[in-house]
């Protein structure tokens, strides 16, 4: 984790992992006195996703009572060495998407997405997300995902750059069906983000084992 997002990352907020993180630091919200001053309004805004937002909210708070009530005295006071070490002994927080190419299995905060019929998400939705899985919170623009996706099935066939609303539409719509009642719907609608005439962007903290299998390379035309 970068040094200038550890301060925001020791509030230990629920759901919210290094991609949304990196959101906060860019926005200026670098730790709490920053958040706090930004406001519940514009820290929902930076993140666009309710869970993560009052989950970060929560803490912002939480922190804020507790310091009121016992203050540090300069005895207690730690090196930045060890603020450090402490953070990086911290368990990892799980991803909250995981996609498996070379099983082929997509998760969502543990609930699988169907990547068989009915359903399902396409094979060509799967590798764009394994894509955007590898870069969780970065704008991926369209050409370079087309080209990342040639490179997960080893094919030298030129893809035909996808259409961003296209593959956004094709992908939440699994998401959709396979989330209901389970996950906000607001949630559910901020995972992928299309960026208007640039990409897509992965609103989650991720993982993906990008090994593809020789279905998923069949299927692209490999």
């Amino acid at each position: 984790m970068a040094a200038d997002a550890l301060s925001v990352a020791r509030l230990k907020a629920r759901g919210v992992g290094r991609a949304l993180l990196r959101r906060l630091v860019d926005a200026g919200c670098s730790d709490r006195d920053a958040l706090q001053a930004a406001g519940r309004e514009k820290v929902a805004g930076v993140l666009k996703n309710k869970a993560a937002a009052a989950s970060i909210w929560t803490a912002v708070q939480g922190r804020k009572a507790a310091s009121k009530m016992s203050e540090p005295s300069p005895g207690d006071a730690v090196t930045a060495a060890e603020v450090e070490v402490a953070a990086l002994e911290e368990p990892a927080e799980p991803p909250t998407l995981v996609v498996d190419l070379m099983s082929r299995r997509v998760t969502y905060r543990g609930d699988p997405i169907p990547t068989k019929p009915p359903h399902n998400l396409r094979p060509q939705s799967v590798l764009a997300l394994a894509v955007l899985a590898s870069r969780p919170g970065e704008i991926v623009p369209m050409d370079d995902l087309a080209g990342a996706m040639r490179k997960l099935v080893r094919s030298n066939r030129r893809l035909v750059t996808p259409e961003s609303k296209e593959i956004r539409y094709q992908l939440l719509k699994s998401f959709r069906r396979a989330l209901d009642g389970i996950v906000a719907k607001e949630e559910i609608e901020s995972i992928v983000e299309n960026i208007p005439g640039v990409g897509l962007r992965l609103n989650a903290s991720a993982r993906a084992h990008a090994a593809a299998p020789p279905a998923a390379r069949a299927a692209s035309g490999g």
